[in-house]
């Protein structure tokens, strides 16, 4: 009963959340929104498959779509990424980068041993251990903020010789 109510909160919540999508640039947020859902559901599946994670209380008819939590890996992790690719887009410093990083994937990771050790929304099998959490949502965090750092990156370079022309025709 406990772990339905839960449920029902963390999805008013997302919900709520979701708002922060529609900001500008709004091309690049459905990119990391989606892109970050995709990896999630991959690596979620995965560790599902393999008997690591364990979701005995889900939402209903979830398993249609996914071994994994629907809630988290399609709505609440890629809102967080999306908060962490924005906090990040101009952080120069990689000190400077792994800190940010460390303080998105920290909570996250306390969340979860919290519902671990609490709730029946998760549960951990075959040796995963908290640092395991910790470390796949720290990589699955930096691969998207690389993905868009390479996309923004060509987008930079196309557009460059097109400004050089604008110049040199207004001179």
């Amino acid at each position: 009963m406990l772990e339905r109510k839960i449920l029902k909160y963390l999805w008013i919540l997302g919900i709520i959340l979701f708002s922060t999508i529609f900001r500008k640039p709004i091309r690049e947020r459905w990119i990391v929104f989606l892109f970050n859902s995709v990896l999630n559901i991959y690596l979620d599946n995965y560790l599902v498959h393999t008997k690591r994670l364990k979701y005995p209380v889900r939402v209903k008819h979830a398993g249609l779509f996914t071994r994994g939590s629907i809630l988290y890996d399609n709505l609440l992790c890629p809102i967080v990424t999306l908060w962490y690719c924005q906090s990040t887009k101009n952080t120069k410093k990689i000190s400077e980068f792994l800190f940010k990083t460390f303080l998105y994937v920290l909570p996250q990771t306390v969340i979860e041993i919290i519902l671990e050790k609490y709730t029946d929304l998760i549960e951990y099998k075959k040796g995963w251990k908290w640092y395991h959490t910790f470390g796949a949502i720290a990589a699955v965090k930096m691969l998207v903020r690389g993905f868009i750092q390479l996309i923004q990156t060509k987008a930079n370079r196309e557009e460059l010789p097109e400004s050089r022309q604008k110049t040199k025709t207004s001179s």
